[in-house]
């Protein structure tokens, strides 16, 4: 009898951390879906740059060093070359396009927030009694935190 209560009191805290070790991995597949988001919306932006811009050979010359840097700087590059081009912010493609952009590197920074939170709740409670020796026999682990590095 007090086998089972023991038992079924061990799966109930295996299935406490399993929930939590999920929603980490939730949200870190959230933050790679807008990554990829982000990562359509610069190579579109600066098409529609380029279109603008043709008649001006110097902005263009810059174009392709930009679109490999803006990957990793996203809309404060892109940004800057508006601020050159002061037209450009009046293209409506251009416009709606930053727009998505800057929505979208919102929710990045916000699921990042959210992906650490679920990260400490799971660190935490691993490292409690009694759910630190449930997670030793099941070989759960700290998980990193997300840095303020900038992901690709």
């Amino acid at each position: 009898m007090y086998s089972w209560v023991f038992l079924s009191g061990l799966l109930a805290l295996y299935n406490s951390l399993a929930a939590l070790k999920n929603a980490v991995e939730r949200a870190s597949a959230n933050i790679d879906v807008m990554l990829r988001k982000r990562a359509e919306l610069i190579p579109e932006l600066i098409e529609v740059v380029k279109g603008y811009a043709r008649h001006e050979q110097n902005m263009f010359e810059g174009i392709a060093f930009e679109r490999a840097e803006s990957m990793v700087h996203g809309r404060e590059l892109i940004a800057a070359i508006a601020e050159k081009y002061p037209d450009l912010k009046a293209n409506e493609n251009f416009s709606q396009l930053f727009g998505e952009l800057a929505r979208v590197e919102g929710q990045i920074a916000a699921s990042r927030s959210y992906c650490n939170e679920c990260i400490m709740l799971y660190n935490t409670q691993i490292a409690r009694i009694p759910y630190v020796i449930v997670a030793k026999f099941a070989g759960m682990k700290q998980i990193q935190y997300f840095g303020g590095r900038q992901m690709p």
